[in-house]
């Protein structure tokens, strides 16, 4: 898939204000099972804090727990309830109508679920979608607990992207909340970093081990002035 122009957006605490997964799960189970189900699974939260599994491992454990056996029908409609519910931070839905206006494809790159970021997305006309999938059991489509996918965090962000576009003489930009995003960052000539209504473009700085990124007015901002 080829466009000239992509700009690619985080979900969670970045086109909207809270972590996604926590939210939905909280709307789902309501507040008293699911605070059971994190008690329950703590040996998954320490291990993963020990570096003994993975955070993407820990995250469908905790999956498995809570929704593992309901009906996909049930799911998609507790699903698009929550994203009816979902308001986009003001600041991020600027640039995202900007950037449209201006004939830029939007993608929502996340490492939430994409049943739920999918009625959101067309809340704002966003077509594209990369996100972790989950499994389903296709006889009795009941949710089996776990990920189709590996779980769309850092790296994995960037290889799902290029499983789908072809980036090349592709003017890129990138927003997120979270350092985590640096392998996007990496392949975006504008990357951004979101933090509340705060949006500051990065600059990269080459030293010994790679590019780190630090905020601060640059070349990036003057080119993308009339956007905001």
């Amino acid at each position: 898939m080829n466009f000239s122009k992509i700009a690619f957006f985080d979900f969670d605490d970045t086109i909207i204000c809270e972590d996604s997964f926590i939210g939905f799960s909280k709307y789902a189970l309501g507040t008293k099972k699911y605070i059971i189900s994190l008690i329950l699974s703590i040996p998954y939260i320490v291990s993963w804090k020990l570096g003994i599994i993975s955070n993407s491992r820990a995250k469908e454990m905790l999956f498995n727990r809570m929704f593992k056996g309901l009906q996909l029908e049930t799911f998609n409609k507790l699903c698009e309830e929550y994203a009816g519910r979902l308001k986009p931070n003001g600041a991020i839905l600027h640039q995202i109508k900007h950037l449209q206006q201006q004939g830029v494809e939007i993608v929502i790159v996340s490492a939430s679920i994409r049943n739920w970021i999918e009625p959101f997305a067309k809340r704002l006309s966003i077509r594209h979608i990369i996100a972790t999938e989950i499994e389903i059991e296709s006889e009795n489509k009941l949710l089996t607990g776990k990920f189709n996918t590996p779980n769309c965090f850092g790296p994995e962000k960037v290889n799902r992207i290029l499983q789908i576009f072809n980036l090349r003489d592709t003017e890129i930009w990138s927003f997120s909340d979270s350092m985590s995003d640096r392998p996007l960052f990496n392949i975006s000539d504008y990357p951004f970093l979101v933090s509340g209504n705060k949006i500051s473009p990065l600059s990269p700085i080459k030293d010994t081990v790679g590019t780190k990124w630090k905020a601060k007015y640059s070349r990036v901002m003057r080119n993308i002035n009339h956007f905001t």
